[in-house]
């Protein structure tokens, strides 16, 4: 069980397995109460006695929380964006999703690339902030699923309908922020909370997750 949370998350359940795209296994949050950032410094972005590398690389690998996005403006103010290209590796079950769009949001901003390794994942939240890298490559699984408050049983019906709501208008408006089709998160509410659906590679394309960069620097239209 988690503890409870006044923000908007995705709760962990056990997966079903259903043809090729359910996995079964644990999924999503890490305890709220950890003190480690899910965001860190896997290579040094900036270096006060050292010239500024040509590239850096964040590690996005536990649960998402509001303390990451502030970890991450931290980076970003001290890191010399112009001679530095900025990667990102995500291995996350997911987490805040209002932290991660303001995660998101900054690497679009520092046109980050990002890329979940063969053996990773970036379910449920992390999808948010793997949308906002100006380029992404994936060779993990993607898992997406409905998201609702994590205190939604405790919600009067009134309540957890209208926080539902919101959070799907903030969702939407973000993922066309970032140039994602609707297609995305129409896939992402048809996925009961409890379950979690593995994207293919081909479903990646089809919803404009898969956006690799062409020869001329600029990102291939999904």
């Amino acid at each position: 069980m988690q503890p409870r949370k006044t923000r908007a998350t995705f709760r962990p359940r056990t997966l079903r397995v259903r043809a090729l795209v359910w996995l079964s296994g644990s999924i999503l949050l890490a305890a709220a109460g950890s003190t480690r950032a899910a965001l860190a410094e896997a290579t040094p972005c900036r270096d006060p006695h050292r010239p500024a590398p040509a590239a850096c690389t964040l590690a996005v690998t536990g649960n998402i929380t509001a303390r990451d996005a502030l970890v991450l403006s931290g980076i970003l103010h001290r890191m010399d964006s112009p001679r530095t290209l900025l990667l990102v590796r995500f291995d996350s079950g997911g987490g805040d999703a209002h932290a991660a769009m303001k995660i998101g949001r900054a690497l679009r901003a520092a046109s980050a690339h990002g890329y979940v390794p063969p053996r990773g994942r970036c379910f449920s939240a992390c999808v948010l902030a793997l949308a906002g890298a100006s380029s992404r490559a994936i060779h993990g699984r993607v898992g997406i699923h409905r998201p609702e408050p994590v205190d939604a049983p405790t919600l009067s019906r009134a309540e957890a309908l209208r926080r539902t709501e919101e959070g799907a208008r903030e969702i939407r408006g973000y993922l066309a922020e970032m140039g994602i089709g609707k297609r995305l998160y129409d896939a992402m509410i048809e996925v009961p909370p409890r379950d979690m659906r593995i994207l293919t590679q081909a479903e990646l394309r089809a919803f404009g997750l898969l956006r690799e960069e062409d020869r001329g620097g600029r990102a291939a239209s999904p």
